[in-house]
């Protein structure tokens, strides 16, 4: 059954067919919902809820072209209320522009996915979040700053102190890693 069918099975109700619309989007929702969460418990609340407004927005789901991109743009979304809502979202005070440019470093290429995802989670609010927004989900700053309610200094200022965390981060577990190695141990 394609997706437009199995679609319009959900908005005549069929129990089955919601079912199957819930494991075909859930896996995509679940992975932005644990890069945007601090937990897997807040993780499952943002899953729910964005399951909940999709069951509720089938119509607009329908319409779309891009039906994938749509559902993660929602969860994004979803995501991003949670942690206001909850207080988690808050800026630091006294971000100015920089004219400076980040550094490129492959100190971060040489990460594996689940050490690029434990530093990500070490990174404070709203970090987490405009580098999850840039770097991943390839939003521009312009579209960052709108959906945060920051201007788009800030978004590049917040986005350039995570990445600086990020690459000392990581620097600090490759040297780690690269001592254990040459004691023996396994890194």
């Amino acid at each position: 059954m394609d997706l437009n069918s199995l679609i319009e099975q959900c908005i005549q109700r069929k129990p089955q067919a919601e079912r199957s619309l819930w494991d075909y989007f859930a896996p995509d929702v679940w992975g932005v919902a644990l890069r945007y969460c601090a937990n897997e418990t807040e993780a499952e609340e943002v899953l729910q809820l964005s399951m909940v407004k999709i069951y509720t927005h089938l119509d607009k789901l329908k319409q779309s072209e891009q039906k994938l991109a749509w559902v993660k743009r929602l969860a994004i979304n979803t995501a991003l209320t949670h942690l206001r809502l909850n207080k988690k979202f808050r800026l630091e005070s006294g971000l100015e522009d920089l004219d400076e440019p980040v550094q490129e470093s492959d100190v971060l290429s040489k990460l594996s996915a689940d050490d690029w995802i434990k530093l990500l989670k070490q990174l404070p609010e709203p970090q987490q979040s405009v580098v999850n927004l840039f770097a991943i989900d390839g939003y521009s700053h312009r579209e960052i700053a709108e959906m945060l309610g920051i201007s788009e200094a800030s978004s590049r200022v917040i986005y350039y102190r995570a990445r600086q965390d990020l690459m000392k981060w990581a620097q600090i577990r490759l040297d780690y890693g690269k001592r254990r190695t040459e004691i023996g141990a396994k890194p």
